[in-house]
């Protein structure tokens, strides 16, 4: 399970030496995209450092001249990867940057790799946009009882239907092989709760697609309760993973 190996979030995983990390992260100091980018690292215990003083990204996102920035960007997260000299806004953009440079894009021999590479970027993108809906555009409009009734029993149902879909069709896709007959499978039902569950992808240690969805899910969990039930009913493959 991801959670197991992520005990010291949300407590930051930085460089506890003097000198530099190889990866410098741009974000405020909230649990909102950033974390995306933070999980990636502290699942892989990689050191880096953090910009979050408000004033430094400020300055250095509303610069009057684009070709006075890095590389040109609107907003964080951003990531300066100083070793390669890269830098990368954009949530998926970055998310796929650093999931390279720390091994959770290695797929088993014999996958479409540039297919399962896909699909996880797909998974990100889905988050982002979940967690899009649920601030309502990072809150450039509050909630009323009624919108937030709505969207909690559609909207959200439909995306968390999407994400257990996801999982059940990489899983049931690698199982294909084994199934030779229908007692074959009625053996396996029987057995299901012996399984253990298996990563988005279906591969045997998490990719990118396991911890974008640990990092919204379990944050969503975390910080609004309440949602836990609709969550654990509609995604509870995905949700056994953040447990």
């Amino acid at each position: 399970k991801i959670a197991a190996c992520l005990i010291l979030i949300p407590i930051l995983i930085m460089s506890s030496s003097s000198s530099a990390s190889r990866f410098l992260l741009y974000y405020w100091p909230l649990p909102f995209r950033g974390n995306f980018i933070k999980v990636l690292f502290a699942y892989t215990q990689t050191p880096y450092d953090v910009e979050q003083d408000f004033q430094a990204i400020l300055q250095l996102k509303g610069a009057a001249n684009v070709a006075d920035q890095p590389s040109p960007f609107m907003a964080p997260p951003a990531i300066h990867d100083r070793r390669r000299d890269v830098f990368l806004a954009q949530l998926p953009a970055a998310c796929f940057y650093v999931a390279h440079q720390v091994g959770l894009m290695e797929f088993d021999n014999g996958t479409d790799m540039v297919a399962k590479q896909a699909t996880a970027l797909k998974v990100v993108c889905d988050c982002n946009d979940i967690l899009d809906g649920i601030t309502r555009n990072g809150g450039s409009l509050m909630w009323d009882e009624e919108s937030w009734k709505t969207f909690s029993t559609q909207r959200l149902v439909r995306w968390l239907s999407i994400l257990q879909g996801i999982q059940e069709q990489h899983n049931n896709n690698d199982d294909k092989t084994n199934q030779t007959s229908k007692d074959d499978k009625d053996d396996k039902d029987d057995d299901a709760n012996n399984t253990p569950i298996k990563f988005m992808l279906g591969t045997t240690t998490a990719t990118l697609a396991d911890l974008a969805v640990f990092a919204l899910l379990n944050t969503l969990e975390r910080c609004l309760p309440e949602l836990s039930g609709v969550l654990r009913r509609h995604a509870p493959h995905v949700m056994a993973l953040c447990d």
